[in-house]
């Protein structure tokens, strides 16, 4: 999907804490400040616009935070509908983004 660089995978393993995690993470793995211009560029050599916009469409859809499936294990008193809920959010996220960015790619945004 255009993502592939370890940076951004490293960021979705710890934007599972919380998704404002994700670009805090991608700041520290490029040395930047989080406001600053340094992280503007350092997006910009890692990601071309449709990647950065499949890249947000699959952090927006995938796992929710721990906090979350906490809660859900806590209500449901089963560790059942918390995995449930980490895959079905994860093959939505990983389904829409290829589809987001197949259609991209057939537009000529590549």
């Amino acid at each position: 999907m255009g993502f592939g660089e370890w940076q951004a995978s490293v960021a979705l393993l710890f934007g599972v804490v919380a998704k404002e995690v994700v670009v805090s993470t991608l700041s520290s793995i490029f040395g930047v400040a989080e406001g600053g211009i340094g992280i503007t560029a350092a997006i910009h050599s890692t990601f071309t616009p449709l990647t950065a916009f499949v890249f947000m469409i699959f952090v927006l859809l995938y796992v929710p935070c721990f906090a979350t499936l906490a809660a859900i294990r806590q209500e449901t008193n089963t560790w059942k509908w918390p995995i449930v809920m980490v895959l079905i959010t994860t093959i939505t996220a990983y389904i829409v983004s290829f589809i987001a960015y197949n259609i991209g790619l057939f537009l000529g945004f590549a």
